[in-house]
């Protein structure tokens, strides 16, 4: 049996489109659409926010299976002061012209304008997607971070 060592760069996500490496007929990942957006756009009130996020963006997970689709979206960017990044649970709701985004539990101040894919910071998708048990599944690279 032949042993093939995997270089560093081969094994590491160069896109969104790159994080999904199994099963890909059954998930995909990218940006949300424009008309994705508008989809989850709705008034939202004012109040405390967990984070604000800077150079954010709103992903897209497309599920299909058995001819079932459904989409879930999760909002991505770095914490403001920390630069921590962050992946949401489940956008349930967003609201651009007050800047907030509302998951499942928290809701998120928006700063800024949004950033583009290349700013997202792709191991920190791997390891969330990990986290919350999909990863083996979809070939998601392992990364710890």
């Amino acid at each position: 049996m032949r042993n093939r060592s995997i270089h560093l760069s081969e094994y590491l996500p160069k896109s969104l489109d790159d994080i999904i490496r199994t099963h890909r007929d059954q998930c995909r990942l990218a940006l949300a659409t424009e008309a994705e957006v508008i989809n989850l756009s709705q008034p939202l009130a004012r109040g405390p926010v967990t984070h604000q996020l800077m150079r954010w963006q709103i992903v897209a997970l497309h599920f299909s299976v058995n001819g079932t689709t459904a989409e879930t979206y999760h909002l991505v960017g770095r914490v403001r002061g920390s630069g921590v990044s962050w992946m949401t649970s489940k956008v349930v709701a967003m609201d651009l012209q007050q800047k907030r985004v509302r998951t499942q539990r928290s809701t998120y101040g928006l700063w800024g304008k949004p950033g583009q894919e290349q700013d997202i910071d792709l191991h920190h998708v791997c390891a969330t997607l990990n986290y919350w048990g999909m990863g083996p599944h979809f070939g998601v690279p392992a990364l710890l971070l």
